[in-house]
């Protein structure tokens, strides 16, 4: 077998900018929760709740809710359904909860559970106050998770939160692509008439289109070179791409955009041989045990003989992904690039696959990937597999932790 060559990723190109109407488009719907103490923080808050909403989003928050009482009763499950969770840190800690074991305040038990359940952090800092003791250690503590942004007045405070909102929103609306060995962002795909009979899917071709705004030399190195065919991955979709070009346009020293222009083809897969019933195991079993030695490393207990799986374990992803979040860690890139790169490096394991490590999907229909927290990440999956000579298809939903701790380092390669 072949070594894969090592992955080139884009860790120098700006994120796509996106303007007024798209920042709202994408906060559109989206709640904000905002957690602070309230006694000291009371001007801060209303500011930034009025800037949330001038931003086109929801801004959650105590004073606002319907329902007085406890705060563990009511704000609480409203971190958990947030989008977002932002964090205003000033004088106080907060009284500490006497039902907790820890003795945390709402606040710090607020930010624990948006932590936990991996939401988006927008931490703010305010400066020139005297804190509290145990308020000071939580800030420690977020400022060696996140970044975290610090402010005097109201409208430090109100310009870095939409600040922060602007680039999360941009970070989560890049759209990331793969071909060939380069994972690169593309700020437009266009996608012409496919051409080619249904019938025969394997002779279907689509002109494909791609605008991007890349600054890494090794990137566009890559890119630039003449290659008949190379495989491409785009979001949940893995294809082959005939008729590579790639051209530069220049509209100035500083303003050069790339065009990638090919010709898709639905890609030549491997995939693992599922059997509607084999050695006492259903299809749906068969998979289970593909996808959770895949995504978790585990062989579960099957029904046949002897409790093994008629299936080989598939190799683990979690050293690919601690390599690439250690790789994005060291350029202090791993906020905003880990979960497109991650979800499109496993879209391509998990669809492509390759005679020795076949893939397990034919089709993904959810993919939910979170960022790392303590060595862990969350993952949601559903997908379908279905072969034409054994039958299906056959349905699967997986969810759990990813967890690097004790994985045995491997680089980022081609999967």
């Amino acid at each position: 077998m072949t070594a894969p060559n090592q992955l080139l990723l884009d860790l120098i190109s700006p994120l796509p900018t996106l303007d007024d109407r798209q920042l709202r488009q994408w906060a559109n719907g989206k709640t904000v929760m905002i957690s602070s103490t309230m006694a000291d923080l009371q001007s801060e808050r209303e500011a930034v709740a009025q800037t949330i909403a001038d931003f086109g989003a929801i801004p959650r928050y105590f004073e606002r809710f319907s329902s007085p009482g406890n705060p563990a009763q009511v704000y609480h499950p409203e971190v958990s359904r947030a989008d977002v969770y932002l964090f205003i840190a000033g004088e106080r800690y907060g009284q500490p909860d006497p039902v907790d074991p820890q003795r945390r305040s709402a606040t710090h038990i607020e930010y624990d559970t948006a932590y936990q359940a991996f939401k988006p952090v927008l931490a703010y800092n305010k400066t020139g106050v005297i804190r509290e003791t145990s308020m000071t250690d939580l800030v420690g503590v977020l400022e060696g998770r996140h970044t975290v942004s610090r402010f005097q007045g109201l409208e430090d405070l109100k310009a870095a939160v939409r600040e922060g909102l602007k680039t999360l929103a941009e970070a989560q609306s890049t759209t990331w692509v793969k071909l060939g060995d380069s994972v690169f962002p593309v700020t437009h795909i266009s996608f012409a008439e496919r051409e080619g009979n249904d019938w025969e899917p394997q002779q279907q071709r689509q002109p494909i289109t791609m605008t991007a705004n890349l600054r890494d030399p090794q990137i566009i190195q890559s890119l630039g070179r003449t290659f008949h065919s190379r495989t491409l991955t785009l979001p949940l979709k893995v294809l082959d791409a005939d008729e590579v070009v790639f051209t530069e346009e220049s509209a100035g020293r500083f303003d050069v955009t790339q065009k990638i222009k090919l010709v898709a083809r639905p890609a030549q897969t491997q995939v693992q041989t599922i059997i509607p019933i084999s050695n006492g195991e259903s299809g749906e079993e068969q998979l289970a045990v593909a996808m959770d030695s895949l995504l978790f490393g585990i062989t579960p207990a099957s029904k046949s003989q002897g409790g093994h799986s008629f299936l080989r374990p598939l190799r683990p992803v979690a050293p690919r992904l601690d390599a690439l979040y250690r790789q994005l860690s060291a350029h202090h890139r791993d906020a905003e690039l880990f979960v497109p790169m991650a979800e499109l490096l496993l879209t391509d394991r998990l669809l492509r696959g390759t005679a020795q490590d076949p893939a397990p999907l034919t089709q993904i229909t959810q993919l939910v990937v979170s960022p790392v927290i303590d060595s862990r990440m969350f993952i949601r999956v559903q997908g379908v597999h279905h072969q034409q000579n054994y039958g299906g298809p056959f349905q699967i939903a997986r969810e759990g932790l990813i967890d690097f701790r004790g994985q045995e380092p491997r680089g980022i390669d081609s999967w």
